[in-house]
């Protein structure tokens, strides 16, 4: 995806007004030296149902390797407000990984969610120097699309290949 691209390599927002479900808390500074995959979703979201199992795949593939999935729910009815309505939608979903809820939408938004990122919101993955590596995207029923660049991570989690730095 070309939106979000002016966000490479600019820190990564810190996570604020979360009530953590499961996995938490957690804070942002506590990842550095770790690559964050950040997932956005919602309980009644059909493509974040359908993307389940390629994220829950990418966890389980990359956690030894330092990867840190963390999912960030965001609710869109007065029924998934409900902290026990979400904990029990992820469990559905098969998460295993931290789950928090955005309820006023403050982290969401600090990372460009519906400004900066319209067409992809969903998925924003930053390094170990806690910048962004990869603009927002949709996470498909597939997780191939991730996993290459996962790879490059793959001999040293936290570290940048890529480029020397973060």
């Amino acid at each position: 995806p070309t939106e979000g691209r002016s966000w490479l390599g600019k820190p990564a927002p810190e996570w604020t007004g979360l009530a953590w479900i499961q996995g938490g808390p957690l804070s942002l500074a506590a990842r550095k030296g770790k690559t964050v995959l950040l997932r956005f979703w919602t309980s009644d979201c059909d493509l974040c149902r359908a993307s389940a199992p390629a994220l829950n795949e990418l966890s389980d593939a990359y956690r030894g390797q330092g990867l840190v999935v963390v999912g960030i729910h965001h609710p869109k009815t007065r029924r998934a407000r409900g902290l026990a309505y979400v904990e029990e939608r992820a469990r559905d979903l098969g998460f295993d990984f931290p789950i928090a809820q955005d309820e006023d939408w403050s982290t969401m938004r600090a990372y460009g969610v519906g400004t900066t990122f319209r067409e992809f919101t969903s998925v924003i993955l930053f390094g170990a120097q806690q910048k962004k590596r990869q603009p927002g995207g949709g996470l498909g029923a597939d997780a191939r699309q991730f996993t290459e660049f996962l790879d490059e991570f793959a001999n040293g989690f936290g570290e940048d290949r890529h480029s020397g730095k973060d």
